[in-house]
């Protein structure tokens, strides 16, 4: 795909050590792991090639695809959301926390859920004793991502083209280049149930590889999520 086509993309991002499907825009691949939301409407997600929207290691297999055909390949952290950082763990007290986060009410927070801290997303690690422990690294850091995808669509006419920019969805959080210092939220995202760390363990079952299985099998590539 040249820089600045527009194209329509379904995929499925899968967590190589654990085969946890994390998100997916097929509802067929989301029944079939247990993970299908009645409320979400599964569609394929629009891209302009070369934006600079995406994860690294998906930007420069995109960059080589063709339309109708089925690709499956992996990410190293590197060219994803980078390797986990120590640093980008840190404790606060109760007392502090409550200050940094705007007076909201920190009895509300919960282990496994999101906060936000001086315009930075974390996910609270551990709350007890008084000390909160939040951790800001991506919830993808540290993994090596598994894709399948196939571009459906390339647009073509100019005013599709329009209409598409002006009116396309969203990039989902499983190919975005990096999060926001804030709450996953617009474009792209992750599921609201998935964003902050939480995977739900139904692990991949053998399938059988789709038709045109491209040669670029590139087992990695990096950016930092951060």
């Amino acid at each position: 795909m040249e820089d600045g086509a527009i194209v329509y993309i379904d995929y499925d991002l899968f967590i190589v050590d654990t085969g946890d499907l994390i998100e997916t825009t097929r509802s067929e691949v989301a029944k079939e792991h247990d993970q299908l939301d009645e409320n979400k409407t599964y569609e394929p997600l629009i891209v302009t090639v070369g934006e600079g929207s995406l994860i690294e290691g998906f930007e420069n297999h995109l960059k080589e695809a063709e339309s109708d055909t089925d690709y499956e390949f992996d990410i190293p952290p590197e060219e994803a959301y980078g390797e986990r950082d120590a640093n980008a763990v840190e404790t606060f007290s109760e007392g502090k926390l409550a200050l940094l986060i705007g007076g909201k009410e920190v009895e509300n927070l919960r282990v496994g859920g999101p906060v936000t801290v001086e315009g930075k997303q974390g996910t609270i690690k551990m709350f007890a004793a008084g000390r909160a422990r939040v951790d800001f690294n991506h919830p993808l850091a540290g993994r090596t991502l598994h894709y399948d995808y196939r571009i459906t669509k390339v647009v073509e006419d100019l005013e599709e083209k329009v209409h598409t920019i002006l009116n396309g969805g969203g990039l989902r959080g499983g190919v975005r280049r990096r999060r926001r210092e804030h709450h996953h939220s617009g474009v792209p995202r992750l599921r609201p149930e998935l964003g902050h760390g939480q995977v739900r363990h139904h692990p991949r079952p053998a399938r059988q590889r789709r038709g045109g299985h491209h040669p670029l099998h590139r087992g990695a590539q990096e950016a930092r999520g951060r």
